[in-house]
């Protein structure tokens, strides 16, 4: 079913629906990996905006209604795209500026803000893309430093963990020596 033209909706006022060629993204969905603390920029670019709304969402919680932010969270701000050209659009085949769309900034990412950002554009059959915010951690040593003594030919454990994203990989080796087993190192 296509809808053209105005309707009036007799306790509102008269509503004009959009015609003409529907938007599309520009922007591909992409999986971003971020260093925790640092300063993301979600784009979201769409051809032939017209009357439609752009909205972006995490989950249900929706972030942005056009260029209006509607989470309360201070390092978020919506940033308008910049504009594209449509190739031989214009007066001769030389391209003509239009469309546009709404970035997403996430300041002072954190490691809780990894996942699923939605851009939704509000056609009657909603389209939208999807980045993915990976959040790199720095890697944190939890061990036990200090000297051990023990007699020769007794057990002796040590422990080393580490987390961090990625995951870090530890390994065991010898100063100016190799491991009993042979290797000059243990994972």
């Amino acid at each position: 079913m296509s809808l053209i033209g105005t309707f009036a909706d007799p306790q509102l006022n008269e509503y004009e629906i959009p015609h003409g060629k529907p938007p599309s993204f520009v922007t591909p969905g992409q999986t971003y990996r971020i260093a925790s603390g640092a300063t993301v920029i979600l784009p979201c670019r769409i051809t032939q905006p017209g009357s439609y709304v752009l909205a972006w969402k995490r989950g249900i919680a929706v972030l942005t209604a056009g260029p209006v932010k509607v989470s309360p969270d201070p390092r978020l701000r919506v940033l308008p795209s910049a504009t594209i050209e449509s190739p031989a659009s214009g007066i001769g085949g030389v391209p003509e500026l239009s469309g546009g769309g709404y970035s997403l900034e996430l300041r002072d990412v954190k490691p809780q803000d990894a996942g699923d950002y939605i851009c939704q554009l509000g056609t009657i059959e909603p389209k939208e893309i999807v980045h993915t915010l990976e959040v790199l951690a720095r890697i944190h040593f939890v061990s036990h430093s200090g000297t051990v003594e023990v007699t020769q030919g007794q057990m002796v454990k040590m422990e080393c963990r580490a987390s961090g994203n990625p995951v870090p990989s530890v390994s065991w080796t010898r100063k100016n020596n190799v491991m009993p087993s042979g290797e000059r190192s243990i994972q």
